[in-house]
């Protein structure tokens, strides 16, 4: 199967952290997940999830709103995931980068995460973007919060 994945890396290569915007890569392009991996005070490694039925075969819009207190995760234009407030968000600058890859199942599978719902691997795998922009941001929240169904809190599983 393949996977894409939009995220912001360490600029001194340094991992964690790692802020996953959206991750798709259950091979049938229906789920999206995001991600926050951080070390603790003993340099032990932890990481929050949320996970999101959307078809990421159609064109979505994606993006992220990362202040010291909080991430806000968004899927067109509202946000569907944040992190709990007084959760350990990065505090040093990072990098984007757009990903695509083939063999997601078996890299899936060997971090125990779960089969994919598609078998095989294509001999190409795409990631099509229209366009990408950063903004600075002066500290109000530009997003709209989805109201109708809710965020939800990134969940810690390790």
């Amino acid at each position: 199967s393949s996977a894409g994945h939009i995220l912001l890396w360490p600029a001194d290569e340094v991992w964690p952290p790692e802020i996953d915007i959206a991750e798709s890569a259950d091979g049938t392009r229906q789920t999206m997940s995001s991600f926050l991996h951080w070390s603790g005070a003993e340099g032990d490694r932890h990481f929050s999830q949320a996970n999101l039925q959307l078809d990421t075969n159609d064109w979505q819009t994606v993006g992220v709103e990362w202040d010291p207190e909080q991430i806000r995760y968004l899927v067109n234009g509202k946000v569907w995931a944040r992190t709990p407030l007084g959760a350990s968000i990065p505090d040093k600058p990072m990098w984007l980068g757009i990903q695509a890859q083939a063999g997601a199942c078996t890299k899936l599978e060997s971090w125990g995460v779960g089969e994919c719902g598609l078998a095989g691997t294509p001999d190409v795998a795409n990631v099509d973007v229209d366009w990408v922009s950063v903004y600075e941001s002066d500290g109000t929240p530009s997003a709209v919060e989805d109201t109708a169904s809710g965020s939800v809190l990134l969940e810690q599983q390790n």
